[in-house]
């Protein structure tokens, strides 16, 4: 998934949007992480997922846990869309990301 983004790095610049990833990884595990796959967006460290509760990136299908998520966050750090993955295995597409993005925009949520 992140790969994706990467690839579509320039795309998500030109509608003004900044990546961030953030998972329970260790810094340094971000940071070799990010090195091997030539990220160009900061990958943070949420060790006790304190984060990710905050920003409610859990899902029902696995009992409450916290779940692979994407959200969107405008300006005024307000959370405008989030799709939390109902299972690890699932993932948005950076083309869907643009489209959403591009939706918001055009409502002035972004």
């Amino acid at each position: 998934q992140l790969c994706d983004y990467r690839d579509n790095f320039e795309g998500f610049a030109e509608l003004g949007v900044n990546l961030v990833g953030i998972s329970a990884d260790s810094p340094s595990k971000h940071a070799d992480f990010a090195k091997e796959h030539g990220f160009k967006f900061p990958l943070l460290s949420d060790p006790g997922q304190t984060v990710a509760k905050a920003f409610g990136c859990t899902s029902m299908w696995t009992f409450g846990k916290i779940n692979r998520a994407n959200c969107l966050v405008n300006q005024k750090g307000e959370i405008v869309w989030k799709k939390v993955e109902p299972f690890g295995a699932t993932r948005r597409r950076a083309s869907e990301l643009k489209d959403v993005i591009e939706v918001l925009k055009k409502e002035g949520k972004l």
